[in-house]
């Protein structure tokens, strides 16, 4: 035999006994043949514990925030140097590509890969980098694309006959002519026709033409405009006032500001200064801030529409365009309250 046979273990009469007795459990750490008896824990014990255990996990908790932000640093490490090596390919390969490309080629290799022409643009300056997905089209792109396709022209309409060209039309023709004929001469003066002076001399200023004559008549009037303002500011202030009604540029006859600079005083019109103000006001502004103003605006308007209406669309941070309710709050200044549909159904308890 492999085993041993077990032994026959059963105790004689212990049913029996079973029937009539209840066997005593003896606690944990209870000596029955020494009587020793544990001492019950007290309360410093198992505070001690408690703290011992919060220490514990305390610790642990760190080890695993460690682990984590490791585990972090490593993935942008590597997803930095991925960045690296996908500009470089996809930059050469645009590159290339751009060598044989023809007229119209680009756009249509942007609409092969299915992105639009500025960021197909911005991989090829390197300023943003496609992911694997957008990667991939593109090179295949690349390797697939037929430069030998010409798009064909539109079709050239004749030229209607009918009454003759005006003198207006006819005078600007004939200056765009002249223009094109000095610039292709590197000309930065040319003659042509003027609708106020006849033919006269022309300057060319980035492109485009300006009669001389026109010019100084406008710069002959700026100067004066500013003299009449001028001579009323000094008017005001000799009466001890701020402000004077004046002619603008751009506002025509509007209010002037006086404002002391140092020595000197200046004067400035009060619509190009709100106009300043609210160019620089949008460009600090932030998304957040340009949403909650339109926001308010159209929570308003709807209410003075409206008043049993309590729903506008409007611009949220999170769900863009979406549904907002209104709501009548005294206690705060604007008087109103809005909130995101989207947001309010989405909050989680």
């Amino acid at each position: 035999m492999l085993f041993n046979p077990i032994k026959d273990q059963t105790i004689d009469g212990l049913e029996e006994w079973l029937k009539n007795n209840k066997p005593t459990v003896v606690p944990r750490g209870v000596s029955t043949a020494t009587g020793y008896t544990p001492p019950a824990p007290s309360e410093r014990t198992q505070q001690e514990s408690k703290q011992r255990a919060q220490e514990i996990n305390k610790m642990i908790r760190a080890e695993n925030a460690a682990k984590k932000s490791e585990a972090k640093a490593n993935y942008k490490a590597q997803k930095a140097i991925a960045d690296k090596k996908t500009k470089r390919e996809v930059v050469e390969a645009i590159k290339q590509f751009k060598t044989k490309a023809r007229g119209g080629d680009f756009g249509r290799l942007a609409e092969a890969v299915g992105v639009a022409r500025k960021t197909l643009s911005n991989w090829a300056c390197g300023d943003s980098v496609p992911n694997d997905t957008n990667k991939m089209h593109l090179l295949r792109a690349i390797s697939n694309f037929n430069h030998s396709f010409f798009p064909k022209p539109a079709p050239t309409t004749p030229a209607k006959r009918g009454r003759p060209l005006s003198a207006e039309v006819a005078r600007k023709r004939e200056l765009s002519t002249r223009k094109k004929e000095a610039i292709e001469l590197g000309n930065t003066e040319f003659n042509g026709p003027c609708a106020k002076h006849g033919m006269t001399t022309y300057t060319i200023t980035n492109g485009s033409a300006r009669c001389v004559l026109c010019r100084k008549a406008q710069q002959k009037n700026k100067y004066m405009k500013a003299s009449v303002n001028l001579k009323l500011m000094r008017e005001s202030l000799a009466k001890g006032e701020k402000s004077f009604t004046g002619n603008c540029e751009v506002h025509g006859e509007a209010k002037f500001f006086i404002n002391r600079s140092g020595q000197y005083h200046i004067y400035r019109c009060e619509g190009c200064r709100k106009d300043s103000y609210q160019a620089r006001k949008a460009e600090t502004q932030t998304d957040a801030q340009k949403f909650r103003e339109s926001n308010r605006e159209k929570a308003k308007q709807t209410l003075a529409d409206n008043p049993k209406n309590r729903t506008f669309v409007g611009m949220c941070l999170r769900h863009g365009e979406t549904d907002f309710y209104v709501k009548i709050e005294k206690r705060i200044p604007s008087g109103i309250s809005y909130a995101c549909k989207a947001c309010k159904n989405n909050v989680k308890i």
